[in-house]
């Protein structure tokens, strides 16, 4: 689904239902442990691919399968297109040539990112996406220490 910057701001959501186009997908009903866990999700006692196997079957998928499905493969072309995956849980991306310019990146950097959700919405898969920002630390405490700032002052000239 193709929108304007214009039409983006007349939008009054950042829900979008998602049209995806099935070709295949396999299952695979016993757990094997030479599996590529790259290539497969598990779903309840199952493990399902869009990628074939020796063992697997074709299958019509429910939706909660497409989500896991989708959710990888974007997950593999992101980072395919070197963005920076954080977090364990959520869904937060960010590229290095993103970094916000500000005085204490010797610090600490400020880049800007964006977290996705697949929400199901009436039995229609759909993408939420939401603007963050990623903050990585590059300074230990003792370092702080070591360069002089005490983080008690620090605070208090910052109020």
């Amino acid at each position: 689904m193709a929108i304007s910057l214009f039409d983006l701001y007349h939008v009054y959501s950042n829900i979008f239902p998602l049209d995806i186009k099935v070709s295949k997908v396999y299952c695979l009903s016993y757990p094997r442990d030479d599996f590529d866990r790259d290539k497969f999700v598990r779903h309840g006692d199952k493990i399902y691919s869009s990628v074939w196997c020796e063992g697997c079957e074709t299958t019509d998928p429910d939706i909660y399968i497409l989500q896991k499905l989708v959710y990888k493969e974007l997950n593999r072309k992101l980072i395919s297109s070197e963005y920076i995956y954080k977090g364990t849980k959520s869904k937060k991306f960010f590229k290095l040539d993103s970094e916000i310019k500000q005085v204490n990146s010797h610090i600490f950097k400020i880049y800007n990112g964006f977290i996705y959700r697949l929400p199901i919405i009436q039995n229609q898969l759909c993408i939420c996406i939401n603007h963050t920002l990623s903050i990585i630390c590059y300074a230990s405490i003792k370092k702080l220490i070591d360069e002089g700032l005490s983080p008690a002052q620090h605070i208090m000239e910052s109020v």
